[in-house]
């Protein structure tokens, strides 16, 4: 049997969403963190659905001149959203995958993503 793999609809993005540890900073354990978990609202992009934002006012490829560097960008890159790149979307927004191996991954609708993020996240349940 080959491995499950799934891949986002439409104008969802498949985001993995960064892990909140129980552990602060000091070395303090804070227990469980599930509802935190689900209430995380930053993750890696790891899917772009064949339409995001497509249809989103500057996220046309075919409106800037031919030798630009955003006529060969797709929407979703106009927008500033990429593979692997850490997003910022808002808070419970989506739909959790209750997939085996996908726990941690939601669908989100392309337009909740808020900013891309640069460097390096840690979140802890004392972030919430």
């Amino acid at each position: 049997m080959s491995e499950l793999k799934i891949k986002p609809a439409g104008h969802y993005l498949l985001i993995e969403m960064v892990e909140v540890k129980n552990v602060s900073v000091g070395g303090i354990i804070l227990g469980d963190t599930g509802k935190e978990q689900s209430a995380t609202e930053i993750g890696v992009v790891r899917g772009i659905g064949p339409v995001a934002f497509v249809g989103v006012n500057g996220c046309n490829p075919e409106s800037y001149p031919t030798g630009s560097e955003q006529y060969k960008m797709t929407p979703a890159q106009l927008w500033g959203v990429d593979m692997g790149v850490t997003v910022q979307y808002a808070r419970f927004e989506g739909q959790t995958i209750k997939l085996k191996g996908y726990e941690n991954y939601r669908y989100i609708p392309d337009m909740t993503v808020k900013g891309v993020i640069e460097g390096e996240v840690e979140l802890t349940k004392a972030s919430y």
